[in-house]
């Protein structure tokens, strides 16, 4: 009996990140959420996962869990996850831009696994912490194993 499996991985592509200082080609469609205006123009550092890039995609890895609407209806795809790690290193107003998920459960799933995220090392601009935007992909595949 044929039975699937979750394959869920995380492209490096962009791992970098985004600081708000990037043109985004979505502005129109993303809700950018800043509160006290004081997001980073430009991160001198940007903010760096504990542990690495390597760190993280084991973390987005060991956390996803495919949604079952996702996993019958056979979604599979890239779902892009916008958020932001504040000046404390917390990660905070995680988003899928519009247009930018494949919906049944999927979209919900990464928001909910980068917000579990810990603590990173925040981004910083004249040596003072400040918080940047970051964009990430996550993808969501299946495969059938025997």
């Amino acid at each position: 009996m044929k039975s699937i499996l979750l394959t869920s991985f995380l492209f490096v592509q962009v791992l970098l990140g985004y600081s708000q200082q990037q043109p985004n080609k979505n502005a129109k469609d993303v809700a950018i959420v800043d509160e006290t205006n004081s997001t980073a123009d430009a991160a001198a550092a940007t903010p760096s996962f504990p542990g690495g890039n390597h760190a993280f995609l084991k973390f987005i890895s060991k956390n996803v869990k495919y949604p079952a609407t996702a996993r019958e209806a056979k979604s599979q795809g890239q779902v892009t996850v916008r958020f932001q790690v504040d000046a404390d290193g917390s990660v905070k107003n995680a988003m899928v831009p519009q247009g930018k998920g494949i919906g049944n459960g999927c979209d919900e799933e990464a928001i909910r696994v980068v917000m579990l995220s810990p603590k990173w090392k925040p981004g910083t601009k004249n040596g003072t912490a400040v918080p940047v935007w970051y964009e990430i992909p996550i993808s969501f595949a299946l495969t059938t194993v025997k």
